[in-house]
């Protein structure tokens, strides 16, 4: 019986290998012969290549790409915005709180010392600003570069809710600002990554139509009418300097920026620390010194489609003995770049520091969104900053524009007396 069994199982192993073989000899071509099933599948699978190469249609961007890629070839922006010579518009260029502001001017070539223009700006609210300026063509293998501006501007719908870190929202006056200005400049590129320069001019300064607002009033109080309110006196009553003053300032200022940013990919630093002597000219004790420093650092990573982005920046104003600096030139926080999430210009004090973190991705080559971060306080000095004395925000945005150039920025910001919408026509660093 075992014997029989051990018989069985060998016929059926063979029959199973004779059968594929038998299948295979049947359908294997001859030597010299032309296989039919192979000549079979190979037109098979050339007409289906035909058949996708005949559906295929070119890529069709969208109208607003379309419209995108238009303006960047013809370099239409640059056309209309920044001509070398002819009519150019402008868009925006005035102070926070000015609202949209438009306009434009004319340039022109002054021989071979450079270019000149002429512009004029105005916005819905009233503030305006008119000039002109030179700048030099590039000397000495262009590292030395000349220049010289003169303008009026007004600037309307500025904020001021008292001095110190802890000003409140109950105070809140509007003022209009008048500025006159004429400055000449030099700057020196000693190596390519590093440029330094001076400047100087004078400044004149005119404060107006200033009015302060209480919570608990229903009425807005007019300047001259308000200080005969003793709530109003008592806050005013040598507590804010530059109320009834007209100052007019000679300025010298001294530079220096470093920038190792690359650009093809934007990663690197950029350092930037100004020093200024303001010196007052008539008997209204205005004369002080002011000092900006202001870091970035930029970090790209994921084939350069990711950034993130971190700067620091501090300004301090240090009046001489006796004098004392006018409320409006002091440094402050909040508004559309610093802490969004406050109101413009909250926080005022001689000194102010802010902390800033972006997460910038690229949409793609024309938008791109942002994640952001930040904190800052004012104090009369450096030293008298506490950590607990800062305020902070945080939120999202989205940009507009091309090549690392920012058109139209939209934040909404949280935190701080968020939220907060805030959009602007420049970036924030």
């Amino acid at each position: 019986m075992a014997r029989t069994r051990v018989v069985c199982s060998v016929l059926v192993c063979l029959g199973l290998a004779w059968a594929p073989a038998r299948a295979w000899a049947q359908t294997a071509a001859a030597p010299g012969e032309v296989d039919e099933t192979e000549v079979s599948r190979a037109a098979e699978a050339e007409a289906l290549r035909r058949a996708k190469a005949a559906a295929l249609e070119p890529y069709r961007p969208v109208l607003a790409e379309s419209v995108l890629l238009y303006v960047e070839d013809t370099r239409l922006v640059g056309r209309v915005f920044d001509p070398v010579e002819g009519w150019f518009a402008q868009v925006g260029g005035l102070s926070e709180g000015a609202g949209v502001a438009g306009g434009g001017g004319y340039r022109t070539r002054v021989g071979r010392a450079g270019a000149a223009d002429a512009r004029g700006l105005v916005s819905w609210n009233g503030a305006f600003l008119a000039g002109a300026r030179w700048r030099s063509t590039p000397l000495a293998h262009d590292r030395f570069r000349l220049g010289a501006e003169t303008a009026i501007e007004r600037h309307t719908d500025q904020e001021f809710f008292g001095l110190g870190p802890h000003a409140t929202q109950r105070f809140d006056s509007d003022y209009e600002l008048d500025e006159r200005r004429a400055t000449m400049m030099v700057d020196v590129r000693v190596a390519r990554w590093m440029t330094v320069g001076a400047a100087g001019g004078y400044t004149a300064f005119r404060l107006h139509d200033l009015s302060f607002d209480f919570d608990d009033e229903d009425d807005e109080l007019d300047f001259d009418r308000g200080r005969d309110d003793p709530q109003v006196r008592q806050y005013l009553d040598g507590a804010i300097p530059g109320l009834d003053t007209r100052p007019t300032l000679a300025d010298v200022e001294a530079s220096i920026v470093i920038d190792t940013r690359s650009l093809l990919t934007a990663a690197g630093a950029r350092v930037a620390v100004r020093h200024g002597w303001h010196h007052d000219v008539g008997a209204t004790r205005h004369t002080f010194q002011s000092t900006q420093v202001d870091v970035q650092q930029f970090l790209p990573f994921w084939n350069g489609t990711r950034t993130l982005a971190l700067a620091v920046a501090a300004e301090r104003v240090e009046p001489a003995g006796g004098h004392a600096v006018p409320f409006y030139l002091q440094p402050a926080l909040g508004g559309s770049r610093r802490l969004r999430g406050f109101d413009r210009q909250r926080f005022r004090d001689t000194s102010a520091l802010v902390l800033q973190a972006e997460y910038r991705y690229d949409i793609n080559p024309f938008v791109a969104g942002v994640l952001f971060v930040e904190t800052g306080q004012v104090a009369p000095d450096w030293s008298r900053l506490r950590v607990r004395g800062f305020r902070g925000d945080y939120g999202v945005g989205i940009r507009f524009g091309y090549g690392g150039t920012v058109a139209v920025r939209s934040d909404v910001a949280f935190g701080g007396e968020g939220p907060r919408l805030v959009i602007a026509l420049s970036g924030v660093f």
